[in-house]
C-alpha cells in the first residue's frame, strides 16, 4: 500500500527552465519548514507538466517511487493552498493550476 507524503511549504519565486532535451521544467524557490520549525531555504524542482507553481503558501504532496536502477525519489504530485489561518483550502480554490 502506498501513501505519498505531504509537507508545508512557502514558494517565494518560480522560475520556468528547459532541459537539455527542450523540455519546460519548473523551479520554485522556497521555505521548508523541518520537524523543529527551523526555516530551510532550498528549491523545488517539478516536472510535472500537470501542474503550474505560483507564488504562496502551500501542502506539497510527494509519491515516492522507486525506478529500474533501484533509485528512490520523490515526485511532486499535488499542491493544495492554505489559508492564512492555516486551513488547507478546497481544490476548487487552489491557486495552483493544471497547465494549458
Amino acid at each position: 500500500m502506498s501513501q505519498n507524503i505531504s509537507k508545508r511549504v512557502q514558494i517565494l519565486f518560480v522560475e520556468v527552465r528547459k532541459s537539455k532535451a527542450g523540455n519546460n521544467y519548473q523551479v520554485a524557490q522556497c521555505v521548508v519548514y523541518d520537524k523543529e520549525g527551523v526555516p530551510k531555504v532550498g528549491e523545488l524542482w517539478s516536472f510535472n507538466k500537470d501542474l503550474t507553481l505560483t507564488t504562496g503558501e502551500f501542502v506539497a504532496e510527494f509519491e515516492i517511487s522507486v525506478d529500474m536502477d533501484r533509485k528512490v525519489s520523490a515526485q511532486l504530485v499535488g499542491m493544495h493552498p492554505v489559508s492564512k489561518t492555516g486551513v488547507v483550502l478546497p481544490k476548487a480554490d487552489a491557486a495552483v493550476s493544471p497547465a494549458k
